[in-house]
């Protein structure tokens, strides 16, 4: 057994102990991926940008992830950053994703330069990934609405940080009771 295989095959298994095997209802995932890319000031910035947007987002979204939410970090200890949050229908999505864009011959062809960058000239400065369940209460990613409303855009993402398990779980109670509303 090859190590990609190895390391895919254990990472299905891992995350199917956490998440339902079954597909989730359309627009609700079973997990997410939120990706994190670190950027420096200068065309690092500009490039992920065109590649997100030419090669990436399109070609996520014809191996059926969709919406997208896609975060700028422009000011603060973060920036410059890029997050991308990704809903994927089961555990086998993530793991299979990167064979998939892989196998996509319109993805292969808008990211050719981008992916074919040198060391000394690096698309990003490093690139994160967390695999995240969502809420029972707000399984769903939805774009934002009404008049204010860029076509295309997410306006927010929030993280919820507790001090203790007992604590964190507590938090979701709250959301997930009755009549709850949505954390966002």
């Amino acid at each position: 057994m090859q190590r990609r295989e190895f390391l895919a095959s254990s990472s299905t298994a891992a995350a199917a102990a956490l998440v339902p095997a079954t597909p989730a209802p359309a627009g609700h995932p079973r997990v997410l991926e939120l990706r994190r890319y670190h950027l420096r000031f200068g065309p690092m910035e500009a490039r992920l940008g065109s590649y997100l947007k030419d090669a990436l987002v399109p070609a996520l979204n014809r191996a059926g992830l969709s919406p997208i939410g896609a975060f700028s970090v422009m000011f603060g200890a973060d920036s410059p950053a890029t997050w991308l949050l990704l809903p994927h229908p089961t555990a086998e999505s993530v793991v299979s994703l990167e064979a998939r864009l892989e196998a996509d011959a319109e993805y292969r062809k808008a990211a050719a330069a981008f992916l074919a960058l040198p060391a000394s000239d690096p698309p990003y400065a490093r690139v994160e990934s967390s695999l995240l369940v969502p809420f029972a209460a707000a399984p769903a990613i939805e774009p934002p609405s009404g008049p204010n409303a860029a076509a295309g855009r997410v306006f927010e993402l929030r993280t919820y940080e507790s001090p203790s398990e007992a604590a964190g779980l507590k938090k979701i109670e709250m959301f997930e009771g009755a009549g709850a509303p949505a954390p966002w």
